[in-house]
């Protein structure tokens, strides 16, 4: 935890007593040693720490404080387990080799004191004496010596951690460097961390001087067309001494650290003002360095420019989400309102902005998506409606995990459409996955869609084939029966005829003529019933059955005509059918 400044007390005994709790460093050096051994890790002692010693905090609080703590901490985490949990997941995370701790130390440095600095420095100093000394030897006989001072001012600085009595060497050889290069800023820097730190050598004051004089150093040498004379050991943490090549980048971040450290010397000594203007440099020159904004925004509220501090102190988060979690233990920023006001903002932030994403995808995620699990914890983080919950939502909303896919139903080399099994890895976040399964299921389902459409094409075309050979039937049949019908016409006329001539000669035998003569008339009388009885029975024996053909004819042709018809007008609905599956699968084809 941060140093908390009691007005009623003298700085140097609170400093004092704050450092002699080692035991803290010491959890946090079992920590960083088995992670760099092996890949497990193990915190609890850390967070056990960090624990009981924010819950010391609060029953040192006044009432009035504990009460805007708790409402921070429902805010930031709901309760201070739930926060260290999620710290706990987020530290799995970080990779502590030595390569890189520098870079990570922000993001661990949310849940740690200020006594972390020297075992940093610490873990440090062992990646630059894995270098070789031929960079050493390029330089003159009288900065070898330096260099050599230097050297062992920083290897007995790293012994100090397990031997306070090591403190004693490492100074002596940092004054002797920094006689000989009294701008040499990277001596001038660890001489401060031996005065601000060693109970021994213990003075606040001396330590903020040799820091300003680091940090002043460290600028001159920024500026361009500089000559860099500065140690070859300021360099990246990443590369080993024979790496070295000094740069603008890594000598500002030695400024800014020393800028910060001046700035805790003066918070530590009560000089809030210039500590908030010293912390506010460092943070300027390196804004990735949040250590310095948080000091900052403390210094800030500590002087009582509270809504100032509020403002610093949200670009810190929102940099580094934990420091939420660090402020929780801060006096000087949890009880007051314009940081529970900023804390406050921050959630609501959070919950929007988790609660938008989160109801997109759930608007539109499958039943049976690969992603359901996954969505359903990103829905309790953001139901749990804290800040650092729903932080820890939005890293999974935007996390991307790799899936397998195989998709099923391609177009051959035929043209056809069938099933083949195509295996398909992405890399998406949730609502890619999800975009990405619906994209995949409507091709599926459009794909499914166009082997129904030409399915039921190809049925139409079947059908149109038989509707065509029944038209075709019932073409020939209509014509028979037409050429009956004229057939029967004749025969019936045929008929009638045969019978009109039959009944004339029956009624004119019947009746005779008075203008014949006696013998014509007797003769015709004696036949003209006879033929005309004859007549009649023909013309009967021709027309009736001539009529009924034809009644027969008349009614197959008006029937076979109007099948005809019914069967043009199904043809043409089969076309028009046929037309618009064309348009459908064409459009399913293009899609």
């Amino acid at each position: 935890m941060a140093f908390y400044y009691d007005h009623k007390k003298d700085y140097h005994s609170q400093w004092r007593t704050y450092l002699q709790n080692q035991s803290y460093v010491e959890d946090i050096t079992k920590s960083i040693n088995c992670s760099s051994q092996r890949q497990t890790r193990d915190f609890s002692g850390i967070i056990s720490n960090q624990t009981k010693e924010i819950n010391e905090t609060i029953r040192n609080a006044s009432r009035e404080q504990i009460l805007a703590i708790q409402e921070s901490t429902n805010a930031v985490c709901g309760t201070l387990n739930s926060g260290f949990e999620l710290l706990s997941d987020n530290l799995q995370e970080i990779s502590f080799g030595i390569d890189g701790l520098r870079n990570e130390v922000s993001n661990m440095s949310a849940m740690l004191d200020w006594k972390l600095s020297l075992l940093i420095e610490s873990q440090r100093i062992s990646n630059l004496l894995l270098g070789n000394i031929a960079i050493i030897l390029r330089i003159p006989d009288i900065q070898k010596e330096r260099q050599y001072h230097i050297e062992q001012g920083i290897k007995f600085l790293k012994n100090a951690i397990i031997d306070n009595d090591f403190y004693e060497d490492s100074l002596t050889n940092l004054l002797k460097a920094e006689k000989i290069e009294p701008t040499d800023f990277f001596a001038l820097h660890r001489i401060g961390l031996i005065y601000m730190y060693s109970l021994k050598h213990l003075e606040l004051k001396k330590a903020e001087i040799y820091f300003k004089k680091a940090a002043k150093y460290a600028i001159a040498e920024t500026n361009t067309g500089a000559s860099v004379t500065t140690n070859f050991l300021a360099g990246e943490l990443s590369k080993n001494l024979s790496q070295q090549i000094p740069s603008t980048d890594t000598i500002k971040l030695q400024a800014a650290e020393a800028y910060m450290f001046a700035g805790r010397c003066c918070y530590i000594q009560g000089n809030f003002s210039e500590a908030s203007e010293l912390a506010g440099k460092a943070f300027k020159i390196v804004p990735q360095l949040v250590e310095a904004g948080f000091t900052q925004a403390k210094a800030l509220s500590a002087d009582n420019n509270e809504t100032q501090a509020a403002t610093v102190l949200e670009r810190v988060i929102n940099t580094d989400r934990f420091y939420s979690l660090k402020t929780l233990s801060d006096l000087d920023l949890a009880p007051k309102e314009p940081i529970r006001k900023t804390l406050e903002k921050l959630r609501q932030e959070a919950i929007k902005a988790a609660s938008d994403v989160l109801i997109r995808c759930k608007a539109k995620i499958l039943t049976n998506s690969k992603g359901l699990d996954l969505l359903n914890k990103i829905e309790r983080l953001t139901n749990q409606k804290t800040y650092l919950s729903c932080k820890k939502a939005i890293d999974l909303l935007n996390k991307k995990y790799s899936y397998s896919f195989i998709e099923a139903i391609e177009k051959n080399s035929s043209g056809k459409w069938d099933a083949t099994i195509k295996p398909k890895t992405v890399s998406y976040s949730i609502e890619e996955l999800i975009d990405y399964e619906n994209v995949l299921i409507n091709k599926l389902n459009i794909v499914k869609e166009l082997i129904r459409k030409k399915d039921a094409k190809s049925n139409l075309l079947s059908e149109m084939k038989s509707l065509q050979s029944v038209y075709i039937s019932s073409q020939s049949k209509l014509t028979g029966n037409v050429e009956d019908s004229k057939n029967f016409g004749l025969a019936l006329l045929g008929g009638v005829v045969l019978f009109s001539i039959g009944v004339y000669l029956w009624i004119y035998g019947m009746s005779g003529s008075p203008y014949e003569s006696a013998w014509d008339q007797g003769f015709i009388k004696s036949f003209s019933p006879l033929f005309g009885t004859g007549f009649i029975i023909g013309g009967l024996a021709l027309g009736f059955p001539a009529l009924i053909g034809l009644i027969g004819a008349s009614i197959s042709v008006t029937s076979l005509a109007s099948n005809k018809n019914s069967l043009s007008v199904k043809e043409n609905k089969l076309r028009e059918d046929i037309a618009n599956l064309d348009i459908e699968i064409a459009r399913l084809e293009n899609s």
